[in-house]
Order: structure tokens, then C-alpha cells, then sequence
């Protein structure tokens, strides 16, 4: 194995590393507020995204029973942004190497 393809390896590997450690995450948090004089409950719900580290993601998965009257929070994987992230890196892995290592190969004899 030639430098140019290992340094292309290493490089790609750990962005394709640090893609699966660092999961994209979509988050709904459902809060209740309770009117005790007019017994109304206000529920709000609240949606947000972003990236969280996969063993804490994870531990989040875990299912717990909570009351109807208590704050809730669901995580959910953004399945379709981590197969675009892992495909992009793949991609422009694969055209890296082409482009820098074959054609500068090629030339260069």
C-alpha cells in the first residue's frame, strides 16, 4: 500500500469514525402545566435537533415510565442525516483517491 492511500484511509476512516461516534438526534419534549383553579393542563411540545455522542444517545434510548402529569422528552436517530454524512464521506473518500493518488501517479511517471 502506497503513503498517498493510507494517508487517504486515515483520513477518511476517522471522519467515518467520528460520524458514527457523534449521532444526529431529533428531540420532541412534551411539557405539562397545570391550572388548578380552572383544573386546565397546557400541554407543550417542543421540537429541536442536533449532535449527540452515541453512548449517550444511547443511554437515552432507555425506556422510562413517567407520570401524565410529568415532562417528557423522546430522542430519535435523524436516520436520513447520518446515511447522507457516512455517504459524503465515502464519496469524497473515494474521489480523493482517485483524483489524488491515480491521477498524480499517473502523471508523475
Amino acid at each position: 500500500m502506497d503513503s498517498c492511500r493510507k494517508r487517504v484511509l486515515l483520513i477518511f476512516g476517522l471522519l467515518f469514525v467520528l460520524a458514527i461516534l457523534f449521532v444526529p438526534y431529533r428531540l420532541t419534549s412534551v411539557s405539562y402545566k397545570r391550572d388548578f383553579s380552572t383544573d386546565l393542563i397546557w400541554r407543550t411540545t417542543a421540537k429541536q435537533s442536533g449532535y449527540m455522542l452515541l453512548p449517550r444517545f444511547l443511554k437515552s434510548q432507555k425506556v422510562k415510565s413517567s407520570a401524565r402529569d410529568r415532562d417528557q422528552r423522546f430522542y430519535a436517530l435523524n436516520k436520513k442525516m447520518l446515511v447522507a454524512e457516512l455517504g459524503i464521506i465515502v464519496f469524497l473518500g473515494a474521489l480523493d483517491y482517485f483524483v489524488l493518488c491515480a491521477l498524480l501517479r499517473r502523471t508523475t511517471r
